[in-house]
């Protein structure tokens, strides 16, 4: 396993036009996977055994300008597209894309807002300070097993109080155009699956505004209708039909998949004009409830549009992986050249942008060290999801641990992660040569980065050849 994790971060030299940002890169990725607790770079610091030298080499790290974390993801993308594990349905590979808030009350941390959460959990606040994630994520695997491995990770909001101007794009649009611009970098069309909060008019415009040499467009959107929608028959004379009055009309019937349970449910499809477009309804009745999908591909088979939705609950499980088992979100960066801001959730009108162009180049680095932090710790667990589905029966065999409910197939990123992370702490002392760990170490024993001996007893390092 550790030899395969080898071979992905050599998949990721290219992206580096230095081996000392590649080493580093490596060094981090590896924290994310072995550390037990993780509080931003103070964590992989401890992991490592660095001193203060190593934690400053480790900052400069994730705000240099030698690297650039937009490259990185189109390597990592690439070679998760070359493994053969990505689910394709009818010539098109299957995206969820969504939103996270991450609450942050630095008061000189860029991109921070006021943020509202519609979430009806108790567990979080209406209001709060934080960042909003705009993240994509590939289903690998299959439809009924799998994971949703997150491939593109950025900050949708606070631009114009960073100096960086208004986006041009709404809220709901730019994970529709970071589904776009993936498409296009490399050459393959997406099937974009969404929740109800992108079932408007904008989303469906920008994923038919860019089309391939054959006309056909690159995205195709899979969403969630609201309640409340209507649409009209194909016509001259087209009439109005409000979409919940449908459900009180004759069903098809039959089987097919549920969140993992096949059942019987009950749909019914028509293509009607919305909003000037002509899009795909299908109407579902299932043991869970009733919902109406929305695609703009008119051909799609409601069946299987009913399977492909029902995986989308995979990026809420990706969400919950980054947040709460390698906490990618616990990063501090922070910076002088940003102007105060209160902690208390205001509007966010009243923020104020850097005034000169020093300290907005400052802020930008700001910005960018957290996208890099993420985007690191989702290569991470797109590297414990690959090995998941690659060696699911020499996890479970190295699991000594106690689960409740022992996995029948696929470990979860949880399982995969406790197994690497003593397996790490047994090769650090063992390391050998060729392998990236000699490198991490030869490096970080040359620079003087080590404030004491790592885990285990270290050995000469030989030369790789």
């Amino acid at each position: 396993m550790l030899l395969y994790i080898y071979h992905i971060f050599r998949a990721l030299r290219p992206a580096f036009s230095r081996e000392r940002a590649w080493i580093l890169c490596c060094s981090v990725i590896l924290g994310f996977i072995g550390c037990w607790e993780m509080a931003g770079v103070s964590s992989l610091c401890r992991f490592w055994g660095l001193n203060t030298k190593g934690y400053l080499a480790l900052l400069r790290f994730f705000r240099a300008t030698s690297w650039n974390h937009t490259t990185l993801m189109q390597t990592w993308s690439r070679f998760v597209l070359g493994q053969s594990v990505v689910v394709d349905v009818a010539g098109r590979a299957v995206m969820h894309g969504d939103h996270s808030l991450v609450a942050q009350d630095g008061r000189h941390m860029p991109g921070v807002v006021s943020l509202h959460q519609e979430s009806e959990t108790q567990s979080k606040p209406g209001y709060f300070r934080g960042h909003c994630w705009g993240v994509l994520g590939l289903l690998i695997g299959s439809l009924q097993r799998g994971f949703s491995l997150p491939v593109v990770a950025e900050i949708h909001q606070g631009h114009e109080h960073v100096g960086h101007g208004k986006p041009k794009d709404t809220l709901t649009q730019r994970p529709v155009q970071m589904a776009l611009d993936f498409a296009v970098a490399h050459q393959r069309h997406l099937r974009l699956i969404l929740d109800a909060f992108f079932s408007v008019s904008p989303v469906f415009e920008r994923a038919a505004a860019m089309l391939d040499h054959y006309l056909e467009p690159w995205v195709e959107i899979l969403t969630k209708a609201k309640k409340g929608y209507v649409a009209y028959t194909v016509g001259e004379a087209g009439k109005k039909i409000t979409l919940e009055d449908v459900f009180e009309q004759p069903f098809c019937q039959d089987t097919c998949p549920v969140y993992g349970q096949v059942e019987t449910v009950g749909y019914r499809v028509a293509n009607l004009l919305w909003q000037n477009r002509l899009i795909r309804f299908i109407w579902v009745k299932n043991s869970l409830g009733r919902m109406i999908l929305m695609s703009s591909d008119l051909t799609l088979d409601p069946l299987q549009a009913i399977e492909l939705y029902c995986t989308r609950m995979r990026i809420e499980s990706t969400f919950d992986r980054l947040k709460n088992l390698l906490k990618v979100f616990a990063y501090h960066f922070w910076t002088q050249s940003l102007p105060r801001h209160s902690r208390r959730p205001t509007k966010n009108s009243s923020l104020q942008p850097p005034e000169s162009l020093e300290d907005q180049v400052a802020v930008t680095r700001c910005w960018r060290a957290y996208e890099r932090f993420v985007t690191l710790g989702c290569v991470a667990l797109g590297i414990l999801q690959l090995i998941a589905l690659k060696y699911p029966q020499q996890i479970l065999d190295q699991f000594q641990q106690f689960l409740r409910t022992p996995p029948k197939g696929i470990p979860s990123e949880g399982v995969v992660k406790a197994v690497l992370a003593d397996l790490l702490q047994d090769r650090f002392g063992k390391v050998t040569s060729g392998a990236t760990l000699s490198y991490i170490h030869a490096y970080f024993d040359q620079a003087g980065f080590f404030w004491q001996t790592p885990i285990g007893e270290t050995q000469e390092l030989c030369d790789s050849a």
